[in-house]
């Protein structure tokens, strides 16, 4: 279901089945209340059941990897060499005992890279068996990687479930050649990742919580931009 669908079900409920041109909540406020209410949804669903549903993950594409210097991150001489290039989006806090919830780190379409903490990155490399396979870990908004396959490595990908679907989506802009396909800032007619069932939930939850205050202001129905009192 697109998210353009699910905002202008918001407001057709909000209208009571009315539409109008000047709604008092624009599409970036409904869409910020989607998914503030998405995000508070599958943390209930993820703590009832302990798992997630993978209609949850986006792909960010082929994302660019730099060089820096091992004391950036705290690694010994030669190690944790490799970081995104870019900041990555925020992934939502699913209350499973960790801040984040990236479903993958690895090569683009290949393996996936172990996961490890910037705590604990210094020691891994004196690990008796796994010292010296690529690892990786998060630090601020950056990913690091240790022991990169190769240390000319251009390109990973990473997956995950993040706070806003449109953020994840607008971050793919190596994959968008002379602009081809790159979203619109205010366009929300892409396909937002939750699954179908969930969608009238949310949505119910939103008009509980955030829009009901709104419910008691009825749209402008003439479209003259006048208060309708």
């Amino acid at each position: 279901m697109l998210q353009s669908e699910i905002i202008y079900n918001l407001k057709n409920l909000k209208a009571g089945g009315i539409q109008s041109d000047d709604e008092n909540l624009a599409d970036a406020q409904m869409a910020f209340i989607i998914d503030y209410y998405r995000a508070k949804l599958l943390r209930q669903q993820a703590m009832k059941h302990g798992s997630y549903n993978r209609q949850l993950v986006q792909d960010l594409g082929k994302i660019e990897v730099i060089s820096v210097d091992p004391h950036e991150c705290g690694c010994p001489k030669g190690g944790c060499i490799i970081r995104t290039k870019l900041e990555i989006p925020k992934t939502l806090d699913l209350g499973n005992g960790d801040n984040h919830f990236f479903t993958f780190v690895g090569l683009y379409g290949g393996i996936a890279f172990q996961e490890t903490s910037w705590q604990r990155a210094p020691w891994d490399f004196y690990a008796k068996y796994t010292g010296k396979q690529p690892k990786w870990f998060i630090k601020g908004r950056y990913i690091y990687i240790l022991n990169p396959p190769d240390p000319l490595l251009k390109w990973i990908n990473i997956q995950g479930i993040f706070e806003s679907p449109k953020v994840a989506i607008q971050f793919r802009t190596c994959d968008c050649p002379n602009g081809q396909d790159c979203m619109d800032l205010n366009n929300f007619d892409f396909e937002y990742p939750m699954p179908i069932y969930l969608v009238d939930t949310l949505v119910k939850m939103a008009m509980e919580g955030e829009m009901q205050w709104s419910v008691m202001d009825p749209p402008d129905t003439l479209n003259d931009s006048l208060d309708s009192n």
